[in-house]
This record gives C-alpha cells, structure tokens and sequence, in this order.
C-alpha cells in the first residue's frame, strides 16, 4: 500500500510519460558502455524528472532500455530487484512481477525484463 501511496503522489500518467522521455532520449547517453547495467544503461541522476528523482532517492540505480525503465533498490551478487515502470500506453505485464499500479510492477532480475 505505501508504495502505491509514494508512485501516486508524483502521479502515476505522469510518470509514464516521463519514462517515455527517458526511452526516447536514451540514444544520448546509451553509448557508454561503463553505464550497462543488469536492467539496461543507467541514466545519469541529474537527467531524472523531479518526479522519478524523488522515488529513485534511496535507490542504487536507474536504468533505462528500449522498453521500460527499473529503479534498482535492491542488490547482491546477481540478484536484483527494483520497481519497473513502463512508458504510457504499454499494456505489457512483466512474468514473475507484483502489480502496485497500472504500468508499475516489483520485479527481480528472475522476472522476464525487456522481453
């Protein structure tokens, strides 16, 4: 129920579009193979809308790839796990993912991400 509550608060159709932009312009800072990351290529933190800097505060990481973006929270090892979010108009649900809001799922690096 928070994490419903926090994503809400900063608006859940905004930040939608928000990680459209982000899918969008990824091509810009996607060509740093030192930004390659388990979900995708981390975005530089001062790229991040006001809103997804706020819930990314506590995070380890942001990345981006071709279909969605995942706020990393979590990690050891090989094991991640993070909040994926993904662009408006995206109907696609993540396998092995919990639901907290439309286009908004838990995963972990088992969940099928990016395919």
């Amino acid at each position: 129920m928070a994490e419903r509550r926090e994503f809400a608060a900063v608006g859940i159709p905004k930040l939608r579009d928000e990680v459209q932009h982000l899918i969008d312009t990824r091509p810009a800072f996607d060509a740093d193979p030192d930004q390659v990351r388990w979900f995708g290529t981390e975005v530089p933190r001062e790229i991040l809308s006001s809103g997804l800097r706020s819930l990314a505060a506590r995070a380890a990481y942001v990345a981006v790839n071709e279909r969605e973006i995942v706020i990393v929270t979590e990690g050891m090892g090989g094991w991640r796990a993070g909040y994926l979010i993904l662009p408006s108009g995206s109907t696609r649900v993540p396998k092995f993912s919990r639901r907290i809001a439309d286009g908004i799922y838990y995963v972990t690096s088992t969940s099928t991400i990016g395919g």
